[in-house]
């Protein structure tokens, strides 16, 4: 499976010949507003945008991607942006982030149920913060929507998105915001005992 996911996200990646430097997302930088710029972990970072603007704002950023060439265009972006990211390229399906390591961690129009969620609990330090947005299903706000998967197993179903981070507090949580329509939104601070 992850070889296939490989291939696939290679080729989409292949077929663009420079990839813009998209601003963070608004609700994004809201989130982060009151903390202290640290270390994060930017999980399925696509072509790097998110990576790449958290860096320009001070954050220590590791970004993790399945796909070496999408990984090579986000390069290029950091080589026009003059900041240092740490990319990995891995396998979600296997990959294990350091324990207690990191005081954010995004994961934005991605889903992957299970193990990841609680490998990714565990690499926050206490008083971490973990963001993940994505798609719902059957929200017909978002059926048009060009980065909407298709398959329905990276679709989340209502309330779910919550449900995948059971250990931590949650500090907001959203379906379909006007900001986000046919998304998800979590946000989950890990406890500081």
């Amino acid at each position: 499976m992850a070889y296939d996911d490989r291939e696939k996200w290679d080729a989409k990646y292949a077929a663009i010949e420079r990839s813009p430097l998209l601003p963070l997302e608004p609700w994004l930088m809201n989130a982060l507003a009151d903390r202290i710029p640290g270390t994060v972990l930017d999980v399925a970072c696509g072509l790097g945008s998110t990576a790449i603007g958290l860096a320009q704002r001070g954050w220590s950023v590791t970004a993790v991607d399945i796909s070496p060439v999408g990984l090579q265009l986000a390069r290029q972006l950091v080589t026009a942006a003059a900041v240092n990211i740490d990319w990995i390229c891995a396998d979600l399906e296997m990959y294990v982030p350091e324990k207690s390591h990191f005081d954010v961690i995004t994961v934005l129009r991605y889903l992957q149920r299970g193990e990841l969620c609680q490998r990714l609990m565990r690499a926050l330090k206490p008083g971490g913060l973990l963001i993940h947005a994505t798609f719902l299903a059957n929200d017909g706000t978002a059926m048009h929507l060009p980065a909407r998967p298709r398959n329905p197993n990276y679709l989340l179903q209502p309330g779910e998105l919550r449900a995948l981070y059971p250990q931590l507090d949650v500090v907001a949580y959203e379906e379909s915001p006007e900001d986000l329509p046919g998304c998800a939104r979590f946000m989950g601070q890990r406890s500081f005992l």
